[in-house]
């Protein structure tokens, strides 16, 4: 098994049609997917995948909605993992997922698991938005 690092996540990437944009010696890569700012980091012994979304709910609002979202969506679930993030002027919805890596990987597994991680980043963004729509029109 090969070690898991930057080089071959982009590498692997671009066999997946998807070219990532990266700075030199940047620990994480980047590309627009449906939309979304995905960012590809291998560290370590792990490759984070990562899908960010700017909510048009203000940090400083108060709305919990788009935090029960995360947390219905967390609890019936396992593809990716979702938090929201207050450090913007408004609210941050991502959508994580991990691939351990400690072990190496061929190119093929390498593949698979990237194409897994950004088809759930990607999936629960969408059920995110859904589901905090759901909860929003419950309590109006």
């Amino acid at each position: 098994m090969n070690p898991v690092d930057q080089p071959r996540v982009i590498d692997a990437m671009a066999r997946l049609c998807v070219t990532l944009e990266s700075e030199e010696n940047s620990p994480a890569a980047t590309a627009n997917l449906n939309g979304f700012p995905v960012t590809f980091a291998a560290i370590g012994s792990v490759v984070i995948v990562r899908a960010d979304r700017l909510s048009d709910t203000p940090s400083s609002a108060g709305d919990a909605t788009l935090y029960l979202a995360a947390n219905h969506v967390n609890s019936i679930q396992m593809e990716a993992s979702a938090a929201v993030l207050d450090y913007a002027d408004t609210l941050i919805a991502r959508t994580e997922h991990e691939i351990f890596s400690a072990a190496g990987m061929s190119d093929a597994q390498l593949d698979a698991a990237l194409e897994v991680a950004v088809d759930g980043v990607l999936h629960i963004q969408d059920t995110l938005q859904v589901v905090a729509e759901q909860f929003a029109a419950s309590s109006s």
